[in-house]
């Protein structure tokens, strides 16, 4: 006998379906049980082929594990072809999907479906559903095929047409039919039962088959693989494209956004740099000393100084250059073009001609460079500004605690455009550049009558600044000058040595530490929307993939029904994984590569530095992490909302 039932024993809660049933069923023939709707007929069925599992009792044969189930829904799949369908518990054995024709071919031609092994099943009659769905059982290998009324929902002529099919193979197989169609069951059945009374009653047995040889080729048996998970997924995926394309966009939208935080927050200092670098006078730089003048409370009063020789040699500052601001204040308001405009004057220690995008350099004192914020308050393009001169008058009291004479000195001098700088308008104000080498033999040759007669020598403006006895007068507080080529390194170091007893600043360093702070306020915010973000990525990706998992149920309840293993569902879920995660990885990453250019190429525009990379690997890496989390979990979570009961109902033929 191919299955021996002994004493079995099942129920639902306090509702017993089957008590101490014994039954021996053939190794081949035509069984059919008969019995009304609610007698346990399905759970019977269920219980033969391992779907259930007995509570008292057993159920032994060398053919349980194999046999194969038919539901009264063929339960096809919708986005898989004819053959693809019948080759389904091949593919959950883990037989490669070209390796399958073989075995597929002869089950075809057996059941007359060759013709539409290419048709999808909404081009299939009723009947023709059937066959498929008897075939996939078939292909499985095993010698039992189990049917749970196949013709419940055919017409007389195509129930006719299978129960004939059902009869030839029961020649080399165990049919096991469960029916309400009494005529059909008492004419064709080998044995006849009838389900009463939580047992069966043997209504007709006959002789056994004596063709007990399968003619059906048995394949390997093997384990569902992940390439075949996700074959299975990537073909549902594409019959569900739209749903498909706009789940992944929106996911890639997301992880794009994080990839361009990250981007930006890695290449922010590097742009920044690069952005100063272009201003003409970056690595002229301002060095003072504060020193608290009074104090009461938390109030503090506090006044710039030259700085000593233990701050020059810590800063290793070798060459410095006496500050000029008392003589040409750095902020005026100058009158060209109609225009008032209010501007920053910066000295030029070396100039690099690199800098120069129009015109040339500064060859007298009179010759000025300005840059195109400038030219952009005064309404002029850079050929047009080219010659305009700019008149300016300051006149500087020059006096000392040790002198009691003093002088006035008037820097009166027409000052006369001779080229632009290359500088971005980003972040930038109007600026006018002059010679400190220039401007300082200006001072140079200005005698101080009255202090020159006080002190019994011809002294000029700069022969005080170059007086160290004079360091604790106004007319040296704004410090000194040097040339360095890393201002951010001395700035550093400044801090390092001397914390806040030192000040550094230039024009370069003024506009890096007012942007920084800018974007960093915005970083901030930004850090907490790409936390939100990856949140919601995480919601959207549960939500889609579990739509998903809901419209695919039928792929899991084969899964159950052909495998009996639940590890295979999440093999399936892993499979699905592995396609949003490549879909989600290859769109971010163009939507990321386009976006980066595209942004740059409108900052670039704007002149605004390039502030992303093109391709910034660590982001990018930090987005594969991102979006590996979302897509394992977005993938097994929506697994654990998928019950039982919902498979079952499935397999119990709601369609």
């Amino acid at each position: 006998m191919s299955i021996n039932i002994d004493h079995l024993s099942f129920g639902y809660g306090d509702n017993l379906i089957f008590d101490q049933l014994s039954l021996s069923l053939p190794d081949t023939g035509f069984v059919v049980i008969l019995g009304p709707s609610g007698s346990g007929k399905t759970t019977f069925l269920s219980l033969l082929s391992g779907l259930l599992k007995p509570q008292k009792g057993s159920i032994t044969g060398t053919d349980t594990r194999q046999s194969s189930i038919v539901f009264q829904s063929p339960l096809l799949l919708d986005y898989l072809t004819v053959e693809e369908n019948i080759s389904l518990p091949l593919l959950l054995q883990g037989m490669k999907k070209k390796e399958t024709s073989s075995l597929i071919k002869p089950v075809l031609e057996r059941l007359e479906l060759t013709s539409l092994k290419d048709q999808y099943p909404y081009h299939l009659s009723g009947g023709e559903q059937v066959r498929v769905s008897i075939a996939r059982g078939l292909i499985k290998g095993g010698k039992t095929l189990i049917l749970d009324e196949p013709t419940g929902q055919l017409d007389e002529k195509n129930s006719t047409v299978i129960y004939q099919i059902l009869k030839d193979l029961s020649k080399d197989h165990l049919i096991l039919l469960v029916t309400h169609d009494e005529t059909s069951g008492i004419r064709l059945a080998d044995y006849l039962f009838r389900l009463e009374h939580k047992s069966l009653v043997c209504l007709k047995k006959g002789e056994e088959n004596q063709y007990t040889k399968p003619v059906l080729p048995t394949p390997d048996k093997g384990k569902f693989t992940i390439d075949n998970a996700i074959y299975l997924n990537s073909r549902y995926l594409i019959h569900k494209k739209v749903r498909t394309i706009l789940s992944t966009l929106f996911l890639a939208f997301n992880m794009m956004l994080i990839y361009l935080g990250l981007n930006l927050n890695s290449h922010m200092d590097e742009s920044m740099n690069s952005l100063l670098k272009e201003y003409y006078a970056c690595e002229v730089t301002n060095v003072s000393m504060k020193e608290e003048v009074a104090s009461s409370g938390k109030l503090h009063l506090t006044k710039n100084s030259i700085p000593n020789e233990e701050v020059m040699s810590l800063l290793d500052i070798k060459d410095p250059y006496y500050c000029l601001n008392y003589f040409l204040p750095t902020y005026q308001e100058i009158s060209l073009h109609d225009k008032v405009v209010d501007v920053s004057f910066y000295p030029v220690i070396k100039e690099d001609s690199k800098r120069l995008a129009y015109g040339h350099t500064l060859t007298r004192l009179e010759d000025i460079i300005v840059n195109d914020s400038f030219l952009e308050e005064v309404k002029l393009d850079r050929k047009q500004a080219i010659g305009k001169k700019i008149a300016i008058h300051h006149q500087a009291l020059l006096y000392s605690k040790q002198l009691e004479s003093s002088d006035s000195i008037s820097l009166d001098i027409t000052f006369q455009i001779v080229g632009v700088s290359k500088e971005k308008k980003a972040f930038n104000k109007p600026c006018i550049y002059y010679s400190y080498q220039y401007c300082s033999d200006y001072l140079k040759s200005h005698y101080l009558e009255n202090i020159s007669e006080e002190l019994g020598i011809d002294t000029t403006a700069f022969d005080l600044l170059n007086n160290p006895s004079y360091d604790e007068d106004d007319f040296k507080a704004n410090g000194i000058l040097c040339y360095q080529k890393d201002i951010s390194h001395l700035k550093e170091n400044a801090k390092r040595f001397f914390k806040d007893r030192v000040s550094i600043s230039s024009q370069a360093l003024d506009v890096k530490e007012s942007t920084k702070d800018i974007i960093s306020s915005l970083l901030k915010v930004l850090t907490l929307f790409l936390i939100l973000n990856t949140i919601c990525s995480l919601m959207l990706e549960f939500l889609a993939v579990y739509s998903l998992y809901a419209d695919n149920i039928r792929l899991f309840a084969l899964i159950k029904t052909f495998t009996r293993n639940k590890r295979n569902t999440i093999k399936s879920a892993l499979g699905l994984q592995l396609i949003f995660l490549f879909l989600i990885l290859s769109s971010s990453l163009a939507l990321s590569l386009l976006s980066s250019y595209l942004i740059n190429t409108i900052l670039n525009a704007l002149q605004y530095p390039s502030f992303l990379s093109l391709l910034d690997i660590n982001s990018f890496l930090f987005v594969i992490l991102i979006s590996f989390f979302c897509s394992f979990f977005g993938s097994l979570l929506p697994l654990r909302k998928i019950k039982d009961k919902d498979i079952n109902q499935e397999l119990e033929g709601e369609d």
